[in-house]
C-alpha cells in the first residue's frame, strides 16, 4: 500500500454493480412463517454496496468517480440520475434489459433482501474512462472483471469485498484491504479463499465493532449512536465508505476504522444507509442529510 498524496479534495473511485431497492421499514418482525406486514414510510432509491459506499464519499466530501453498468430500462435512468445529483461522476455501461431490482425488509435490529435480476457488473472492454482510475488516491471495488481489477491496482490503495472475488482470484492482484462482514457466512467464507490476496483484512461485527488482522492486528469498538437505531442495512458499506476515505487521506488504519465507525453509526440512523431524496407509489420521503453529522460525529458505531 503506498502512501497517497495529500490533496484538499480526496479522488476516490468506486467501481461495482447498482440495484434499484425497495426499502420497506416495518416495526414488528413476524413470529411464524407467515404473515402480514406493514410497512412505514417506504422508499425507493439507487443502491448496493458500490452506491452507498460511493454516496458515503461524497457526503464525506470526496471527488466520486462510479464505475458500474446499469440495464437499459427506467430503473436504470432514475439511478445514474440520483447518483449525478448528488455529486458523484457517474460511468456508466448500458447493458441491455433490466437493471437489478431488490426489496429491502429493514427492522432496527435486523433486515431481509430479495434481489432479482442480473448483477451487472463493468467489463474492462466497456468503452469507459477508465484513465481516471491512474488519478485516484484509493478505488473501492465490488464486482468487476480481472482487466477491471488490473486496471483499478495502480492506485496507491486497493481496497476490495469479498463480493469481487471472482475479479479479484483470476487478476491474482494484491489487495491492499478486504473488508467485510464477520456476521455475514458467505463473505467470511470467500474473505478465506482471498486471504492469501490481501495485505489486511478489516471484519466488522456490527454492534461489537470489529477487527483487522494480516499486515498488523487491532480492534476497535463502537459506541452510542447519534440518533435513534433505524435499521442497520447500509451500515457496513458505510463503514467501508469511511475506511476508504480515512486511508485515501494517509490516515493510519487505527483512525481510519474510527471514520468508518462514525459513518456506520450515522448509517444507523437512517433508512438505506445514506442520504437521499425518493419517490415510490406509497408517496415521497425525503431522508435528513447528514453531511454534518459524517464529518464531524464524535460518537463511533456499528461497523
Amino acid at each position: 500500500m503506498r502512501h497517497p498524496r495529500r490533496a484538499e479534495m480526496r479522488r476516490i473511485a468506486v467501481v461495482g454493480h447498482v440495484e434499484w431497492v425497495d426499502i420497506l421499514p416495518v416495526r414488528l418482525l413476524p413470529r411464524a412463517e407467515s404473515g402480514l406486514l406493514t410497512a412505514h414510510d417506504a422508499s425507493s432509491c439507487a443502491a448496493g454496496s458500490a452506491v452507498t459506499v460511493a454516496a458515503v464519499l461524497a457526503e464525506l466530501g470526496a471527488q466520486v468517480d462510479f464505475f458500474c453498468a446499469l440495464g437499459s430500462d427506467e430503473r436504470g435512468r432514475h439511478a445514474r440520475g440520483a447518483l449525478s445529483a448528488m455529486g458523484i461522476h457517474v460511468h456508466a455501461s448500458v447493458r441491455p434489459g433490466h437493471t437489478r431490482r431488490a426489496v429491502a425488509i429493514v427492522h432496527p435490529r435486523e433486515h431481509l433482501v430479495v434481489a432479482s435480476g442480473t448483477r451487472h457488473e463493468p467489463r474492462a472492454d466497456d468503452d469507459l474512462p477508465w484513465h481516471l482510475l491512474e488519478s485516484a488516491e484509493a478505488i473501492f471495488v465490488t464486482g468487476g472483471d480481472a482487466g477491471v481489477i488490473s486496471r483499478a491496482r495502480t492506485a496507491p490503495v486497493l481496497i476490495a469485498t469479498p463480493r469481487a472475488q471472482e475479479g479479484v482470484a483470476t487478476a491474482a492482484a494484491k489487495i491492499d484491504v478486504l473488508v467485510f462482514s464477520e456476521r455475514d457466512p458467505t463473505e467470511s467464507a470467500l474473505a478465506g479463499q482471498l486471504a492469501s490476496l490481501s495485505s489486511l483484512l478489516v471484519a466488522t461485527d456490527a454492534e461489537r465493532g470489529g477487527r483487522w488482522y494480516g499486515a498488523s492486528e487491532g480492534r476497535w469498538s463502537a459506541t452510542a449512536l447519534p440518533g435513534t437505531l433505524r435499521n442497520q442495512y447500509g451500515c457496513g458499506d458505510a463503514f467501508a465508505a469511511g475506511l476508504a476515505f480515512g486511508l485515501a487521506s494517509g490516515s493510519p488504519i487505527e483512525e481510519a476504522v474510527r471514520l468508518g465507525a462514525r459513518c456506520g453509526a450515522v448509517a444507523a440512523t437512517r433508512t438505506g444507509g445514506y442520504s437521499h431524496v425518493t419517490s415510490s407509489a406509497m408517496g415521497r420521503q425525503r431522508v435528513a442529510s447528514c453531511r454534518s453529522p459524517l464529518r464531524g460525529n464524535k460518537h463511533g458505531g456499528v461497523g
